[in-house]
């Protein structure tokens, strides 16, 4: 029984390692926001519980209701951080 069990486990932690890194896991607001290495194995090692709240923070992804961490949030145009020939550095008035 144990024996059928191990392939599963290296399976889905595997699949979910490669299908975070499609969804871009890292860009979002979560405690398992890792990179697809890093969540693959502690997939592997917690799969019970690990395997399950990645399933659930796909969904919310999929979903949209996933909230975005601050540095990947977009910008906006009137906030004096963009203007019309790029990112402008509020101190210096000059483009990056």
């Amino acid at each position: 029984m144990i024996t059928g069990l191990i392939p599963m486990i290296v399976g889905t932690s595997v699949w979910a390692g490669l299908d975070s890194a499609k969804l871009h896991l890292r860009r979002y607001e979560c405690g398992i926001s890792y990179g697809p290495v890093v969540l693959g194995i502690l997939c592997s090692m917690f799969w019970f519980v690990g395997f399950p709240w990645y399933l659930s923070m796909r969904h919310k992804i999929l979903s949209g209701k996933a909230r975005l961490r601050r540095e990947y949030e977009p910008w906006e145009m009137s906030s004096g951080q963009m203007s019309p020939k790029g990112l402008v550095q509020p101190w210096q008035g000059r483009k990056l």
